[in-house]
């Protein structure tokens, strides 16, 4: 869409278009003293179509703004069910009053994979920077279904900062929570009851519409038969308008609103000249209609002239810009023009809505031409139009939604006329974790295949091709972000040599999951050349999404070698892509973040650790891929464990393993409850750590002879440190054999914690000599590659092996350095707490403690900054350690003793 079409487009829906140009004045519908003080945070006026909602708010918007209140306005319409495009256009509405607001929520949005969560929490950010405050009106809340997009509006209003007020309307009860407002006295609501006509109103509204009065009979049955129904009465006002019975016409009125409207309408209609009502009917058939379109479609050259003579005649027209360049019809009036002409004259509808929609494509509003199209059921252009903007609409943009709705309006024999719809829609999916619906689109695709291969293969080939290289890299991609790594090993490599000429992206891609099954494989120099060469093909065609990634993996095979400063290294690359390329790109940037918390806890950074992890955990759950849940649940717990709060460390283990279930991710469960046993080992709860193995089939060592998979790997670890308690001479072996695993491939930082456990096994198995070489060893490993939480964490055996070692451990001075700074002060450093390391509060912890006294729930608080409860227990734990306290009144106490809950908070 060009940038005018999009001012244009944004401007229509931005405008507060009220149902009537000449409204009655209702002093009783004014808004009550707590929302023009701002102490009703919303406001929801709900009833059925024609009950004056618009129009309401429209008043109320003028009387707010009359008030000093930033008043913005957003009409939503089918297409907002798409969370992407709600976001921007909420962004849009607010930037019309706050410029400043949302400049880099767009940036997100303007990034492939964005995520609603993100973008909603920086908007609230520059919300809450907002000295004034302002209303935000939300006219058509009952257009959205879609769960996501729902779930957009009910946190703004339950979690926005409290200078913000949302003035909604809808013709149903809204879908979303509002309970907690309107207990908390923060919600004020009207209905149906409160909008329909009293007498008094309706007496009036006549005296204003008609030409002399109605008697007090015929408005007495007006009003019956209309039940105070105001689009009823405006419908009524033109109808009685010069006719010369009313009373006969009041009479023939009918009882349902269908009814009312065909009767009053073909009243109106038959007061029009033909050429006036020809064009009503042709122009009505478009959503919006603006004095260019309107010529283009109906062909009409006074089509200006026209629009105005309509709106001058109250004949249901309402404004959407402050230019008066376009219109819309009233929701019902409109409907009943569509329907009118669609059934009179169905191949001219067509052809007026096919000219329209060329017209709009020619100007760069594609959604709407799409629209118009799929109305005139032209889909030759609908389903061409959807695949030139499939792949900017669903991957950049994030139209998931809309491009879905698109698809089952155009009939399947139109759609496969044009496979490459289906083919970026459904990666577009897969790299937004909605694998259920890419797997739709690609069981399609490959029934389409098989069509085209039975019908003519040899006339298709092109096309038969370009499908099977999408299923095939389809495949690929499913399998390396359901984390299945030793098979995309195999089907990449597979598909790189049956298409050496794909496009470079999808090059790019698949470099990029071979690199991936590698490091599974535990194949780290395969994997880095892998990435390298996938790396050339995206730098040399600007494919910044798939460069990202790639650094990404790349950080994955250097973690897994244990070269935690080159995996740092390249996690600041892979930002600094993100910031330059991609506007930051929210979500792939916590990834980042949650690799180099892991990075600063081996190194013994906690404050590091822990503001890395803070930025990464946003988000994790539906964008991190296997290895990032890892590191980031690993993480969090281990400095839960650190801080002394074993508790809170076991619960987000448990938590993590839960998410890793519901997303069918086995290796990170698995790599969770190893986890879990090493600390509970360490605590002497052999027990419970026996029963968790037992459960993950990781109690039994196995030699790495009978053979090498994920379950031995993690027994190695699990299953010899419960042997270290009853039979620790049995580990030694076991332990070895893992050990000379761990060095054929490389894998530094596992050799070191296998060194660990060895010495401790054979300390343990009273052979104090070799446990020392063998720690001493490890420890030369620590040296290298800076590795201190992994002694930390067991400094007690480091401690007993060191007292046991003689001199072995000191003839290697870097070594017995390390040594020294790990146990002095003796058994310090491991049991520090992290509240004596970090005196201030992140900016996460002031927001988590200015929440906390705004009397919202934990469950509440976490929700409204996108965190489990478990997380938001662990930075509670934080927060009460930073301030010396041991519950929330005491953390509220003494914040407020140091001046820290003056600035702004959330709604109460």
């Amino acid at each position: 869409m060009t940038a005018s079409a999009q001012i244009t487009l944004v401007e229509a829906k931005l405008f507060p278009g009220g149902g009537t140009q000449r409204p009655l004045p209702r002093p009783r519908l004014d808004p009550p003293a707590a929302l023009l003080a701002g102490q009703a945070t919303v406001a929801s006026v709900v009833a059925p179509a024609g009950y004056g909602k618009s129009t309401l708010l429209a008043h109320w918007f003028q009387l707010l703004g009359e008030r000093d209140t930033l008043c913005a306005w957003l009409s939503l319409d089918e297409d907002d069910n798409d969370p992407a495009r709600l976001l921007r256009y909420l962004v849009g509405a607010l930037q019309t009053v706050a410029p400043e607001i949302g400049a880099d929520a767009t940036a997100q949005l303007d990034g492939p994979a964005s995520a609603p969560k993100l973008v909603l929490e920086s908007l609230a950010a520059d919300l809450g920077r907002v000295e004034r405050r302002i209303a935000l009106f939300l006219d058509d809340l009952h257009c959205l279904h879609n769960a996501e997009a729902l779930q957009v509006v009910e946190w703004l209003l339950n979690y926005a900062p409290k200078r913000i007020q949302f003035l909604i309307g809808s013709r149903e009860d809204a879908k979303v929570r509002l309970g907690g407002l309107r207990v908390r006295g923060s919600l004020f609501e009207l209905s149906q009851h409160d909008l329909t006509f009293d007498y008094d109103e309706a007496r009036r509204f006549c005296q204003a519409r008609l030409d002399g009065e109605l008697s007090a009979q015929d408005l007495m049955q007006l009003v019956r038969k209309t039940e105070g129904w105001p689009a009823g009465l405006e419908l009524a006002a033109l109808a009685l308008q010069g006719a010369p019975d009313r009373e006969q016409l009041i009479e023939a009125f009918a009882g349902s609103d269908q009814s009312l409207i065909d009767y009053l309408g073909d009243v109106v209609l038959s007061r029009l000249d033909e050429t006036t009502r020809c064009f009503l009917f042709q122009a009505a058939q478009f959503d919006r209609i603006g004095g260019a379109l309107a010529r283009a479609a109906t062909g009409n050259d006074r089509a200006e002239t026209l629009l105005a003579e309509l709106q001058a005649r109250n004949l249901f027209l309402i404004a959407l810009d402050r230019r008066g360049e376009w219109f819309r019809f009233h929701q019902l009036v409109g409907e009943y023009f569509r329907r009118r002409y669609r059934m009179a004259q169905p191949q001219d509808c067509a052809a007026v809505l096919l000219r329209g929609a060329q017209w709009l494509q020619q100007r760069g509003h594609t959604e709407d031409a799409i629209n118009a199209a799929i109305r005139a059921e032209a889909w030759e252009p609908a389903t061409q139009w959807l695949a030139e903007t499939v792949e900017d609409t669903s991957h950049r943009l994030g139209y998931h939604q809309m491009v879905l709705r698109w698809m089952h309006a155009i009939p399947h024999e139109w759609m496969d006329r044009y496979p490459t719809i289906r083919i970026n829609y459904a990666l577009s999916l897969l790299f937004a974790t909605r694998l259920d619906q890419a797997q739709a689109q690609v069981r399609h695709l490959e029934r389409l295949l098989t069509r085209l291969e039975t019908a003519d293969a040899a006339a298709q080939r092109d096309g038969i091709d370009t499908i099977r290289c999408a299923l095939e890299l389809q495949q690929v991609l499913a399998q390396a972000l359901g984390d299945e790594g030793r098979k995309v090993r195999e089907t990449a490599q597979h598909w790189l040599e049956r298409w050496p000429q794909a496009a470079p992206v999808q090059l790019g891609s698949a470099w990029n999951s071979l690199a991936f099954g590698h490091k599974s494989c535990g194949d780290i120099d395969a994997g880095l050349q892998a990435m390298q060469q996938g790396r050339r093909v995206l730098q040399a065609h600007q494919g910044y999404y798939g460069l990202a990634w790639s650094y990404t993996v790349e950080a994955f095979l250097l973690m897994k070698r244990g070269a935690y400063g080159d995996a740092r290294r390249c996690c600041q690359a892979g930002l600094e892509l993100l910031r330059d390329k991609l506007d930051g790109h929210r979500s792939h940037a916590s990834v980042f973040e949650v690799i180099l918390a892991a990075v600063a806890y081996e190194f013994d950074e906690t404050e590091q650790a822990l503001r890395h992890l803070e930025v990464g955990l946003v988000n994790l759950e539906e964008y991190g891929t296997a290895d990032v849940l890892i590191m980031a649940w690993l993480t969090q717990a281990r400095l839960q464990f650190l801080q002394g709060n074993a508790e809170a460390g076991y619960a987000s283990l448990q938590a993590g393993r839960e998410a890793a279930a519901r997303r069918g991710l086995p290796r990170v469960e698995i790599t969770l409850a190893t986890e879990e046993c090493g600390w509970r080992c360490r605590s002497r709860e052999f027990d419970a750590a026996l029963a968790l193995a037992g459960r993950y089939g990781i109690d039994r060592p196995v030699e790495a002879a009978t053979g090498w998979d994920m379950a031995a790997e993690k027994a190695s670890r699990s299953a010899t440190r419960l042997l270290l308690h009853s039979n620790p001479a049995s580990a030694v072996r076991p332990l070895e054999s893992a050990l000379r695993h761990a060095r054929e491939k490389g894998l530094l930082r596992r050799q070191a914690e296998l060194l660990l456990l060895l010495a401790a096994a054979q300390r343990h198995a009273g052979a104090p000599e070799p446990a020392a070489a063998a720690l001493g060893e490890a420890l030369q490993l620590g040296t290298a590659h800076g590795y201190r939480r992994l002694f930390l964490d067991d400094a007690a055996e480091v401690a007993a092996i060191a007292q046991r070692g003689g001199t072995a451990l000191s003839r290697d001075p870097a070594v017995a350095g390390l040594l020294r700074s790990l146990l002095e002060p003796a058994g310090g450093a491991a049991a520090r707490p992290v509240s004596g390391l970090v005196e201030e509060l992140t900016k996460r912890e002031l927001k988590i403690l200015r929440q906390l006294d705004s009397g919202l729930s934990n469950r509440e608080i976490a929700e409204s900054i996108f965190i489990s409860e478990g997380t938001l227990k662990w930075h509670l734990h934080n927060i009460y350690g930073k301030l010396g306290s041991k519950n929330r009144s005491g953390a509220l106490a003494k914040a407020r003793s140091l001046g820290l809950l003056g600035a702004e908070g959330v709604k109460k």
